[in-house]
């Protein structure tokens, strides 16, 4: 900014003047600190994502100027299983994810400048793991033992009991055994409780 300054002598007809320009320049102050474009945000990521693969980028301004408006990124939290790079905002996973294990993450990034001091703000992002089919099946017991009675009888003689730790049709259990097994035995394996059901009487 430049200003015309004038100095005027006396107040008569004969008054003699000088000017001079002042150039006035303004020094930044780090007064403001980074913005985001959204401060909360949630999305869902499937657990078989591979390592080091990018899914989501931040991005936070400053109107500062040189260093104290130049933005860098960081983790609060989280940095053991995920990432971001200081200078992109872009967010990845640093391991394998398996959402039985934790099935949802709450991460804190930040944005900071490189004033003196620096300044800074944190977005929350918000990881939902989606389900895939990596589990298999478990019996407990893995041993049954059944009682059949010599006259068939409607009740089950048997229930046999499995778990999944998959979620939704992943864990939708059927029960099946072979069909050499089924002709051969007196028995009618319901497919979707487990219980197993007497169908003959037995011959001596």
């Amino acid at each position: 900014m430049t200003l015309d300054v004038m100095a005027v002598d006396g107040l008569g007809t004969r008054a003699l003047s000088a000017a001079v320009q002042v150039v006035v320049r303004l020094t930044d102050v780090n007064d403001n600190a980074p913005t985001f474009d959204i401060t909360i945000h949630t999305l869902v990521l499937s657990e078989s994502i591979d390592p080091n693969t990018t899914f989501f980028t931040v991005n936070a301004t400053d109107p500062d100027l040189g260093d104290n408006g130049k933005v860098g990124y960081a983790l609060a939290n989280g940095a053991d299983v995920f990432s971001v790079d200081a200078l992109t905002g872009e967010v990845s996973c640093r391991s394998s994810l398996d959402r039985e294990t934790l099935a949802a993450y709450t991460l804190r990034l930040v944005a900071h400048d490189h004033g003196q001091p620096a300044r800074s703000s944190v977005m929350t992002l918000r990881v939902l793991l989606e389900d895939i089919n990596d589990n298999s099946p478990v019996f407990y017991p893995l041993l049954y033992f059944a009682t059949l009675p010599v006259k068939r009888s409607a009740l089950p003689v048997a229930h046999l009991l499995a778990s999944d730790n998959d979620l939704g049709v992943n864990a939708t259990l059927q029960f099946h055994w072979s069909v050499t097994e089924a002709e051969q035995m007196p028995l009618r394996l319901d497919v979707d409780s487990g219980k197993l059901f007497q169908h003959k009487s037995l011959l001596f």
